[in-house]
Protein backbone atom coordinates (compact mmCIF):
# COMPACT_ATOMS: atom_id res chain seq x y z
CA UNK A 1 0.00 0.00 0.00
CA UNK A 2 3.00 2.24 0.70
CA UNK A 3 4.66 1.75 -2.25
CA UNK A 4 2.20 2.52 -4.24
CA UNK A 5 1.57 5.69 -2.52
CA UNK A 6 5.38 6.67 -3.29
CA UNK A 7 5.09 5.69 -6.94
CA UNK A 8 1.70 7.99 -7.03
CA UNK A 9 4.30 10.90 -5.59
CA UNK A 10 6.68 10.34 -7.76
CA UNK A 11 4.28 10.51 -10.77
CA UNK A 12 3.32 14.19 -9.61
CA UNK A 13 6.33 15.27 -8.79
CA UNK A 14 7.66 14.40 -12.40
CA UNK A 15 4.59 15.73 -13.93
CA UNK A 16 5.37 19.07 -11.96
CA UNK A 17 8.75 19.40 -13.43
CA UNK A 18 7.96 19.06 -16.89
CA UNK A 19 5.47 21.35 -16.57
CA UNK A 20 7.98 24.29 -15.27
CA UNK A 21 10.41 22.94 -18.14
CA UNK A 22 8.10 23.41 -21.07
CA UNK A 23 9.82 24.97 -24.16
CA UNK A 24 8.88 28.69 -24.93
CA UNK A 25 7.25 27.75 -28.10
CA UNK A 26 4.38 25.98 -26.03
CA UNK A 27 3.38 28.45 -24.10
CA UNK A 28 0.45 30.68 -24.87
CA UNK A 29 0.92 33.18 -27.87
CA UNK A 30 -0.41 35.92 -25.67
CA UNK A 31 1.74 35.31 -23.31
CA UNK A 32 5.17 36.47 -25.45
CA UNK A 33 6.90 39.39 -25.56
CA UNK A 34 4.77 42.20 -27.44
CA UNK A 35 6.05 42.56 -30.60
CA UNK A 36 7.61 47.07 -31.23
CA UNK A 37 5.64 47.99 -34.03
CA UNK A 38 4.34 50.79 -35.99
CA UNK A 39 1.27 51.54 -37.59
CA UNK A 40 0.21 53.91 -39.72
CA UNK A 41 -2.79 54.92 -42.21
CA UNK A 42 -1.62 56.46 -46.00
CA UNK A 43 -3.91 58.19 -48.89
CA UNK A 44 -3.15 58.33 -52.24
CA UNK A 45 -5.07 60.28 -55.14
CA UNK A 46 -4.95 61.26 -58.67
CA UNK A 47 -6.64 62.66 -61.11
CA UNK A 48 -7.45 61.68 -64.60
CA UNK A 49 -9.39 63.59 -67.87
CA UNK A 50 -12.80 61.69 -68.62
CA UNK A 51 -13.46 60.15 -71.15
CA UNK A 52 -16.75 58.56 -70.98
CA UNK A 53 -20.15 59.47 -70.45
CA UNK A 54 -23.33 57.83 -70.41
CA UNK A 55 -26.19 59.54 -71.58
CA UNK A 56 -30.18 58.45 -70.74
CA UNK A 57 -32.78 59.27 -73.76
CA UNK A 58 -36.83 58.62 -73.16
CA UNK A 59 -39.21 59.23 -74.67
CA UNK A 60 -43.09 59.05 -73.82
CA UNK A 61 -46.70 59.09 -75.73
CA UNK A 62 -49.97 58.89 -75.18
CA UNK A 63 -52.76 57.39 -77.07
CA UNK A 64 -56.27 55.96 -76.77
CA UNK A 65 -54.91 52.22 -76.88
CA UNK A 66 -52.47 50.41 -75.84
CA UNK A 67 -50.97 49.30 -79.04
CA UNK A 68 -51.12 52.41 -80.20
CA UNK A 69 -49.13 54.10 -77.57
CA UNK A 70 -46.59 50.74 -78.16
CA UNK A 71 -46.44 51.49 -81.65
CA UNK A 72 -45.91 55.17 -81.33
CA UNK A 73 -43.03 54.86 -78.73
CA UNK A 74 -41.51 52.18 -80.69
CA UNK A 75 -41.45 54.15 -84.09
CA UNK A 76 -39.89 57.07 -82.37
CA UNK A 77 -37.10 55.33 -80.48
CA UNK A 78 -35.87 53.55 -83.89
CA UNK A 79 -35.67 56.87 -84.51
CA UNK A 80 -33.61 57.82 -81.87
CA UNK A 81 -31.62 54.85 -82.01
CA UNK A 82 -30.85 55.45 -85.43
CA UNK A 83 -29.86 59.06 -85.27
CA UNK A 84 -27.30 58.37 -82.46
CA UNK A 85 -25.57 55.15 -84.30
CA UNK A 86 -24.91 57.87 -87.69
CA UNK A 87 -23.13 59.72 -84.95
CA UNK A 88 -20.62 56.85 -84.73
CA UNK A 89 -21.87 55.08 -81.27
CA UNK A 90 -21.43 51.41 -81.56
CA UNK A 91 -24.61 49.43 -81.38
CA UNK A 92 -22.98 47.31 -77.86
CA UNK A 93 -22.88 50.97 -76.58
CA UNK A 94 -27.03 51.56 -76.89
CA UNK A 95 -28.78 49.63 -73.89
CA UNK A 96 -32.34 49.32 -73.19
CA UNK A 97 -33.00 49.67 -69.42
CA UNK A 98 -36.68 50.69 -69.18
CA UNK A 99 -40.16 49.68 -71.13
CA UNK A 100 -43.50 50.42 -69.50
CA UNK A 101 -46.98 51.31 -70.25
CA UNK A 102 -50.23 52.37 -68.11
CA UNK A 103 -53.57 52.92 -68.41
CA UNK A 104 -54.48 56.26 -66.65
CA UNK A 105 -57.71 58.22 -66.87
CA UNK A 106 -58.43 62.24 -67.10
CA UNK A 107 -62.08 63.48 -66.57
CA UNK A 108 -63.50 59.50 -67.30
CA UNK A 109 -61.57 59.34 -70.59
CA UNK A 110 -59.25 56.46 -70.53
CA UNK A 111 -55.76 56.58 -72.41
CA UNK A 112 -53.02 54.57 -72.67
CA UNK A 113 -48.80 56.12 -71.74
CA UNK A 114 -45.95 53.69 -73.04
CA UNK A 115 -42.73 54.92 -72.21
CA UNK A 116 -39.13 53.52 -73.28
CA UNK A 117 -35.69 54.68 -72.76
CA UNK A 118 -31.88 53.65 -73.35
CA UNK A 119 -28.39 54.55 -71.85
CA UNK A 120 -26.27 55.41 -74.17
CA UNK A 121 -21.93 54.80 -73.85
CA UNK A 122 -20.74 57.76 -75.33
CA UNK A 123 -16.36 57.06 -75.88
CA UNK A 124 -16.24 60.29 -78.16
CA UNK A 125 -16.78 63.47 -75.86
CA UNK A 126 -15.81 65.82 -78.66
CA UNK A 127 -18.99 64.62 -80.32
CA UNK A 128 -21.44 64.36 -77.01
CA UNK A 129 -22.74 67.96 -77.70
CA UNK A 130 -23.75 66.48 -81.31
CA UNK A 131 -24.95 63.04 -79.95
CA UNK A 132 -26.88 64.62 -77.57
CA UNK A 133 -28.85 66.83 -80.05
CA UNK A 134 -29.39 64.20 -82.46
CA UNK A 135 -31.45 62.17 -79.94
CA UNK A 136 -33.51 65.32 -79.18
CA UNK A 137 -34.26 65.50 -82.94
CA UNK A 138 -35.03 62.13 -83.06
CA UNK A 139 -38.22 62.71 -80.93
CA UNK A 140 -36.34 62.12 -77.35
CA UNK A 141 -39.15 63.81 -74.71
CA UNK A 142 -36.20 63.63 -71.64
CA UNK A 143 -32.80 63.57 -72.04
CA UNK A 144 -30.56 62.66 -68.63
CA UNK A 145 -26.52 63.08 -68.11
CA UNK A 146 -24.10 63.27 -67.95
CA UNK A 147 -22.14 60.63 -65.95
CA UNK A 148 -18.69 60.88 -66.62
CA UNK A 149 -16.10 58.07 -65.83
CA UNK A 150 -12.76 57.19 -66.85
CA UNK A 151 -12.01 53.91 -68.88
CA UNK A 152 -8.98 52.97 -67.25
CA UNK A 153 -10.29 53.22 -63.99
CA UNK A 154 -8.62 49.57 -62.39
CA UNK A 155 -5.34 50.85 -63.47
CA UNK A 156 -5.41 54.24 -62.36
CA UNK A 157 -6.64 52.92 -58.82
CA UNK A 158 -3.79 50.68 -58.39
CA UNK A 159 -1.45 53.88 -59.05
CA UNK A 160 -3.45 55.56 -56.32
CA UNK A 161 -2.34 52.59 -54.20
CA UNK A 162 0.63 53.24 -54.67
CA UNK A 163 1.18 56.60 -53.52
CA UNK A 164 -1.15 55.54 -50.72
CA UNK A 165 1.72 53.05 -49.54
CA UNK A 166 4.42 55.72 -50.21
CA UNK A 167 2.57 58.17 -48.04
CA UNK A 168 2.12 55.32 -44.96
CA UNK A 169 6.41 55.04 -45.22
CA UNK A 170 6.69 58.85 -44.84
CA UNK A 171 4.74 59.19 -41.78
CA UNK A 172 6.10 55.83 -40.22
CA UNK A 173 9.70 57.09 -40.85
CA UNK A 174 9.01 60.66 -39.29
CA UNK A 175 7.27 58.70 -36.69
CA UNK A 176 9.83 56.52 -35.87
CA UNK A 177 12.92 59.59 -35.98
CA UNK A 178 10.68 61.34 -33.48
CA UNK A 179 10.30 58.53 -30.94
CA UNK A 180 14.24 57.63 -31.51
CA UNK A 181 13.51 54.00 -33.06
CA UNK A 182 14.89 52.34 -36.24
CA UNK A 183 11.93 51.31 -39.03
CA UNK A 184 12.10 48.10 -40.08
CA UNK A 185 10.13 46.06 -42.59
CA UNK A 186 6.67 46.07 -43.53
CA UNK A 187 4.87 43.29 -41.13
CA UNK A 188 1.44 43.87 -42.06
CA UNK A 189 -0.55 45.66 -45.30
CA UNK A 190 -4.69 46.32 -45.54
CA UNK A 191 -6.34 47.91 -48.36
CA UNK A 192 -9.02 50.68 -47.44
CA UNK A 193 -12.01 51.39 -49.18
CA UNK A 194 -11.57 52.97 -52.59
CA UNK A 195 -13.16 55.85 -53.31
CA UNK A 196 -14.19 56.75 -57.08
CA UNK A 197 -15.55 60.51 -56.77
CA UNK A 198 -16.61 62.15 -59.85
CA UNK A 199 -16.57 66.26 -59.66
CA UNK A 200 -17.13 68.39 -62.10
CA UNK A 201 -15.39 70.99 -60.63
CA UNK A 202 -11.78 70.09 -61.59
CA UNK A 203 -10.23 71.44 -65.13
CA UNK A 204 -13.69 71.67 -66.55
CA UNK A 205 -13.05 72.45 -70.36
CA UNK A 206 -14.52 75.78 -71.40
CA UNK A 207 -14.23 75.16 -74.91
CA UNK A 208 -17.53 75.18 -77.50
CA UNK A 209 -17.28 72.61 -79.63
CA UNK A 210 -18.67 74.55 -82.66
CA UNK A 211 -22.41 75.24 -84.28
CA UNK A 212 -25.21 75.56 -81.78
CA UNK A 213 -24.67 72.11 -80.27
CA UNK A 214 -25.25 71.22 -76.63
CA UNK A 215 -21.94 72.03 -75.07
CA UNK A 216 -20.57 69.14 -72.72
CA UNK A 217 -17.83 70.22 -70.19
CA UNK A 218 -16.22 66.34 -69.66
CA UNK A 219 -13.82 67.81 -66.06
CA UNK A 220 -11.99 65.03 -64.75
CA UNK A 221 -12.29 62.38 -62.05
CA UNK A 222 -10.53 61.64 -58.65
CA UNK A 223 -9.68 58.62 -58.05
CA UNK A 224 -8.29 58.04 -54.49
CA UNK A 225 -6.96 54.76 -52.30
CA UNK A 226 -6.27 54.17 -48.94
CA UNK A 227 -4.24 51.58 -47.03
CA UNK A 228 -2.88 50.11 -43.12
CA UNK A 229 0.40 49.65 -42.89
CA UNK A 230 2.46 48.25 -40.00
CA UNK A 231 6.17 48.15 -39.75
CA UNK A 232 8.67 46.65 -37.48
CA UNK A 233 9.95 48.86 -35.15
CA UNK A 234 14.12 48.54 -33.34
Amino acid sequence: MLSRRFALLALLALAATLAVAAPASAQDPDDRPYERSITVGGDGALFADNDVALFRFGVTTHRRTAGGALRANSAIMRRITTAIRAKGVAPNDIRTDVVSLDRTTVKRKSHYVARNGVTVTIRDLEQAGSIVDAGVRGGATNVYGPEFGVSNADALYRDALGLALADARQKAERMARDAGVALGPVLRIREGSDNYDEDGRFDQSEEASGGGETQIAPGRTSISASVTVTFAVS
